[in-house]
């Protein structure tokens, strides 16, 4: 783990924190410090920087303020730092305490470990809270003098000492193999990264035209991903795309020893509540903010917009009866009460499925919208056809006309499913859709699953169909 991740180094001592950064340095660990101040802290947040990422271990000093045991103030000062430093979306780290608190035969610190690590846990945003924590046995012969003295300078510590504490961190922070499987993967990323650069700039000659020939290079790779007939803000996206879809077949296999890890059990299961939805989500649904011109695959929530529907829907009554009509089935004992509570609780959404390369190359100018409904996990049944013999409910859908994703579950609600129906679909001006949609984005389907989508759909509105006498 410590050899494929970046490092950050946090102190209020300058020699404190060099002596574990030239430890990671001499180990060829890419390693970030940052020597607290409060005033330097507070300059730092005010000039808007830009965050680092990748940091899979915090080496954190749990005395940042205090001149004596560490306390509430000091874990304070580790969350705002680390909030300043680093990106939200980070991922997880192991928290590395480094501190004359916290020696492996000092109780105290080994408690002041856990208090700490407890306190990240609690204050820090969901994508930057450390997955677990470690204590390092920091002696006295690394300080000037008696146990929670000042750290001498590198220069003046013995080799021998050095090898000892690049020895005793590496065996501290190589004990989570499946962590490291994961970081392995981001390593492997950033390699292939550096090849596709490489390649790509490998028949370009070095001088003075170097950057203004590689311009044009990128410039004509963009355009053969979009097309020559496109809009100056597609550039940037047409050179992403086909950046990308080089980089995924440089991305190598990783040696992750995941295989030697036991399936899920139902002591597990209880403890990664939901786990499916959540990674349907992250394997279906994209989330991050989209860019003004709304991308294909978007999907968006209409219930401001029914005007767009060829449907009359004024009221609160008309909308539950298209809902109903057109996503559900209820048995004969369910009452008007139950069927309101169903068909109020989902929302009517629109996912964008006007083809890719017309939105990059601006051929388009409608948007075409495919209509669907959020349905909440406990409602989900009610899209199912009832069996007329037996009356119980099956597991297949109204019609072949219909199509349900796979259940999903963001980190701030709950599980739900989307619906579609290809009898169901309305154009717009493209224009006026990025415009009155802009604010009503809730995701964009990835390509594979969109790709699925739009097979079905041509399926659904090209079938010939036959004539047949019974």
């Amino acid at each position: 783990m410590l050899n494929t991740g970046h490092a950050l180094v946090i102190d209020d001592k300058y020699d404190d924190g060099m002596l574990i950064c030239t430890r990671l340095i001499d180990s060829l660990v890419p390693c970030y410090f940052f020597q607290y101040d409060e005033k330097k802290l507070i300059e730092h947040q005010h000039q808007d920087k830009p965050k680092i990422n990748g940091v899979r271990i915090i080496f954190q000093d749990l005395a940042l303020t205090s001149p004596g045991e560490p306390s509430k103030t000091d874990y304070d000062a580790a969350v705002a730092t680390i909030e300043a430093v680093v990106s939200e979306h980070n991922g997880p780290w192991l928290l590395v305490t480094w501190s004359t608190w916290a020696g492996a035969e000092n109780n105290l610190g080994t408690t002041k470990a856990e208090e700490i690590f407890n306190h990240l846990r609690e204050e820090l945003p969901a994508g930057l809270k450390p997955f677990s924590y470690v204590v390092l046995d920091t002696k006295p012969q690394y300080s000037k003098a008696g146990l929670h003295g000042d750290v001498q300078k590198v220069a003046d510590i013995k080799p021998e000492l050095l090898q000892e504490l690049s020895q005793h961190i590496s065996q501290k922070t190589n004990i989570y193999p499946a962590t490291t499987a994961l970081i392995n993967w981001e390593f492997e990323v950033f390699r292939a990264v550096s090849e596709t650069v490489s390649e790509i700039t490998s028949f370009i000659k070095p001088g003075a035209n170097f950057d203004s020939d590689l311009g044009s290079i990128l410039r004509e790779m963009a355009l053969a991903e979009i097309g020559k007939n496109v809009h100056p803000e597609n550039f940037s996206k047409g050179l992403k795309d086909i950046l990308s879809s080089v980089l995924r077949d440089k991305i190598k296999d990783t040696n992750s020893g995941i295989e030697n890890f036991e399936e899920l059990d139902a002591e597990k299961i209880v403890r990664l509540e939901n786990w499916k939805a959540k990674t349907n989500r992250i394997i279906h649904l994209e989330l991050s903010t989209p860019s003004p011109a709304l991308p294909p695959g978007s999907i968006v929530d209409i219930s401001q917009h029914f005007n767009l529907l060829p449907s009359d829907i004024g009221t609160t009554d008309e909308l539950n009866s298209f809902i109903r009509a057109n996503f559900f089935m209820f048995g004969r004992e369910e009452k008007k009460p139950k069927k309101n509570e169903v068909s109020s609780n989902c929302t009517v959404v629109a996912l964008d499925i006007t083809p890719p390369c017309d939105h990059a190359q601006i051929k388009s100018t409608w948007n075409k919208y495919l209509v669907g409904v959020l349905v909440p996990e406990q409602y989900i049944d009610y899209c199912k056809l009832i069996d007329k013999e037996t009356g119980q409910r099956t597991n297949k859908l109204l019609g072949d006309y219909l199509v349900c994703l796979p259940e999903m579950m963001n980190s701030d609600g709950g599980k739900y499913f989307f619906t579609f129906n290809a009898r169901l679909t309305f154009s717009i001006d493209t224009k006026k859709a990025n415009e009155i949609f802009a604010e009503c984005y809730k995701g964009r389907l990835r390509e594979q699953i969109l790709g699925d989508i739009t097979s079905w759909l041509i399926r659904q509105t090209t079938r010939p169909g036959i004539v047949e006498l019974r």
